[in-house]
Formats: C-alpha cells, sequence, structure tokens
C-alpha cells in the first residue's frame, strides 16, 4: 500500500477552490481504464521462453516503463539477460551484439509513431535477428519494414508513451522474463480508482501531491529534491522524471525534478539543496518493509573502534532496513531544521502489486499537475524541434 505524508509541504488547499473544481469534471484518463491482451502476452511469452537475450529498442515512454519494471521486479531474480538500447552509442551497441548472438536472441522494437528515426537505425544494425515490433501506426516505418520483412506485429494502444506502462509496451518484455503483469495493472487500477477526477482531494493522495507541488512551485520552489531509498526503484527515476517534465513543464511552468538513488545521492546533491539557492523542496521515497533484510555482527576485534563516536559495538544486530531509514530521517530532521519543505511517498513493502500502485500515483500525479496549470497534460510540443533539425542534420551528412 502506498501512503503520502506531505510533512511541511505545502497543504492548505482552500486557494484552489475553482482549479481543484475543474479537476474534478475532468474526464477520466485513457491509462487509467485500458485493459492490455493478456492472452497475446502470454502466448508470445510461451513462444520465446526458450530464447536467453532480449533486446529492448526504443526512446522516452517506450523503455522507461519497461526499465522501472525491470529494475523493481526483475533485475534481482530473472535468469534472462536483458539490453535496453536507447542511444546510438556505437561502443555500447556493438558490445551488445557481440554478447547476444542472433540464434538466441529476440530483438523488441517499440515506436508509437513508428517513425523515430534512431528506433529505425537501432532495428537496421540486428539484421538476421528475431524480431517483434510494436507499433500503432500502420504507415509509419517501423510498421512498413515489419510488412517488408514479415516480422510479428503487436498493436500499440492509443496512449502516449509516458502513460503506456499498463500496456502492451511494457508488459510485453515483462512477460517474457516472467514478470506478474498481471498484479501489476491490478496495483494501478486500484490506484487509478483511489485517485480518479470525481475523487475529492481530501481522499485523492495523487491530487493533494499535484496540488502541493502547484503551491510550492507558486511559493518560488521549482526544484525538487526527490530522493529515493530503495535501488529497485530508482530504476523508475526517468520514468517519473519523464511524466513530470512532458506532462508539466510547459508555457514557462512547472518544476525540475531531480529524482536519485538514495542514500548515494546524499554525498553530492546534499550540499545543494542546503546550501545552494533556496528555490529546493525536497520528496523522499522509501520502502517501509524490504523483502529482505540483514544483520550486523561485529567481530570482536573490533569491539575497541568507533566511528564519529559511534562504538561499533553499538551496531550489533543492527539492521540494514534500520539504517536506511536512519539515513532518510536525518536528510528529513536536517531539512525541517532548514525550514526546507518535504514530504514523503511510502511503500509499506514492494511487489508488482505495490509497483503498480506507484506508478499509476505518478501518472496522476503528473497529470492533476497539468491540470492545475491549465496545460495539456498529454503532448510534449518542446521535444519536436529538435527531433525535425536530428533529421536535418541526417540529410546533409548522408549520401544519396
Amino acid at each position: 500500500m502506498l501512503y503520502l505524508d506531505l510533512h511541511t509541504l505545502p497543504h492548505d488547499f482552500s486557494r484552489l477552490s475553482e482549479r481543484l473544481a475543474a479537476v474534478k469534471v475532468r474526464p477520466v484518463p485513457s491509462f487509467a481504464s485500458y485493459v492490455p491482451d493478456y492472452q497475446l502476452l502470454y502466448t508470445l511469452a510461451g513462444k520465446y521462453a526458450s530464447v536467453t537475450n532480449f533486446l529492448l529498442i526504443g526512446r522516452g515512454g517506450s523503455v522507461t516503463g519497461f526499465r522501472a519494471i525491470y529494475d523493481a521486479l526483475a533485475a534481482f531474480h530473472t535468469t534472462k539477460r536483458v539490453h535496453i538500447i536507447d542511444t546510438l552509442d556505437p561502443d555500447y551497441i556493438s558490445c551488445v551484439k557481440a554478447r547476444c548472438p542472433p540464434e538466441d536472441t529476440l530483438v523488441l522494437a517499440i515506436s508509437k509513431s513508428g517513425d523515430t528515426v534512431d528506433v529505425i537505425e537501432n532495428l537496421l544494425l540486428f539484421e538476421g535477428y528475431r524480431k517483434v515490433v510494436v507499433t500503432e501506426n500502420p504507415d509509419g516505418a517501423l510498421a512498413q519494414i515489419a510488412s517488408v520483412k514479415q516480422l510479428e506485429i503487436v498493436k500499440h494502444p492509443p496512449i502516449g508513451g509516458r502513460f503506456s506502462t499498463g500496456t502492451e509496451c511494457a508488459l510485453l518484455p515483462a512477460a517474457l522474463i516472467y514478470v506478474d503483469i498481471k498484479s501489476i495493472v491490478e496495483g494501478m487500477r486500484a490506484v487509478c480508482r483511489q485517485c480518479a477526477p470525481s475523487r475529492p482531494i481530501e481522499q485523492n493522495p495523487a491530487l493533494q501531491l499535484a496540488a502541493a507541488l502547484y503551491l510550492a512551485e507558486q511559493d518560488g520552489q521549482t526544484e525538487a529534491y526527490a530522493p529515493i531509498y530503495s535501488k529497485a526503484l530508482a530504476g523508475s527515476a526517468e520514468l517519473w522524471t519523464q511524466l513530470m517534465h512532458e506532462s508539466v513543464c510547459k508555457q514557462e511552468q512547472g518544476q525540475t525534478f531531480l529524482f536519485m538513488e538514495a542514500p548515494e545521492c546524499q554525498h553530492h546533491t546534499n550540499q545543494k539543496f542546503f546550501d545552494g539557492p533556496r528555490r529546493m523542496f525536497g520528496l523522499f521515497t522509501r520502502i517501509e518493509h524490504p523483502g529482505h533484510d540483514l544483520p550486523l555482527s561485529i567481530d570482536h576485534q573490533l569491539t575497541g573502534l568507533q566511528v564519529r563516536q559511534l562504538p561499533l559495538p553499538r551496531l550489533e544486530g543492527e539492521r540494514l532496513s534500520t539504517a536506511m531509514k536512519a539515513e532518510y530521517l536525518g536528510v528529513r530532521q536536517a531539512a525541517d531544521d532548514a525550514k526546507i519543505a518535504n514530504g514523503t511517498i511510502t511503500l509499506d513493502v514492494l511487489n508488482p502489486g505495490t509497483f503498480g500502485e506507484l506508478t499509476a500515483f505518478w501518472m496522476y500525479v503528473a497529470v492533476y499537475s497539468a491540470w492545475l496549470r491549465g496545460l495539456d497534460a498529454f503532448d510534449q510540443p518542446g521535444v519536436e524541434a529538435s527531433k525535425r533539425i536530428a533529421v536535418e542534420e541526417r540529410l546533409r551528412r548522408v549520401p544519396e
């Protein structure tokens, strides 16, 4: 289960009454009601069960959702080898090809539009490999290549990439490595019911956080320092960043989100958080009960030693979960002492269901954050110009 503690973030929403009333009558977003084709997903998982290497080619939302799933639910467990190709870096791709022979590899290429140039370029590098493509546009280059090469095509639903974690886009590669995709979707549906536009803000944690973020921005707090106290959840950083930046940062509005793995980020970005310009607030993510825990045992030869005036014997029997919580509480208390606003998102445990809850929660936070500012949550006009220029640059440099 997911818990939101706004703590010292703004939570007097009385001045947002008109904006909240406008949100309440908005239609339910398509991602909140979409039902994936489980039969197709399980059929393909069975078809490619013997494959060891899976290569996922995509950009943005076509890969960030699966990366979040993989790191949270599979990276520590699967025997399959997964490579996410979201780059044109020739050194990386050469290494992947060297490690993944065609006879034991499946290439999965995902592009909603089917016309993402660098996805096509990646795909062309894997001639002779088995391939499956996921796309929506039957006239796009990806679908045309699939038709010519007689590749299997999976329909991408009419849902934007950053909101597609609960669709075939992310669930197909997850099914291929035996993640419990139904439980992910069930968790997402539970939060989508709880956080629907018709739900009052008092009962809607996603709307509460979005409203708090909006008020913080109005007060000049334009940067979120967002440590993630879980290595498994740190893989969601790109997805959450994409959701907030692409959905909300428009028309000179929106905040910068620095989602970082903690406690490692404490050793660099805490300096900015506590001693930099006072435009930052804190937003912490943590898991209350890890799936495993480890106690410390102090060798008798070390009993006379100490670290920062803490005698090592005092650590006897301490569990890593306790130490991790102490790191989080240290930053939160220091923020309180410095009068820096902060809040916390907590999962009681991490499993496919709660991962789905957290993912849908951030989708709704992004949507509500855009709506409260009078913005379209589902477009991304700021990314199109660079794509056009990049294509023009290729045309100038590639001989006819």
